[in-house]
């Protein structure tokens, strides 16, 4: 399973993103992660957050130009 996510698209947002990875890693039954993962991903600029989201993820969220 692959999610590709457009960075200049609606889905692009932080909140976006940050939803994709909650559901993510509920489908994944890791959401008792989501709190952590949250914080890091809010501890810095979109560019971190978007390497958190990837990086958490497993590869299954791919954020693109």
């Amino acid at each position: 399973m692959s999610i590709v996510i457009s960075r200049t698209g609606a889905e692009g947002n932080a909140f976006s993103i940050m939803g994709v990875v909650r559901n993510i890693l509920r489908n994944l039954d890791e959401e008792d992660r989501w709190e952590e993962v949250q914080k890091d991903m809010m501890s810095g600029d979109y560019e971190h957050l978007i390497e958190v989201a990837e990086r958490e993820t497993n590869g299954i969220l791919e954020i693109t130009e």
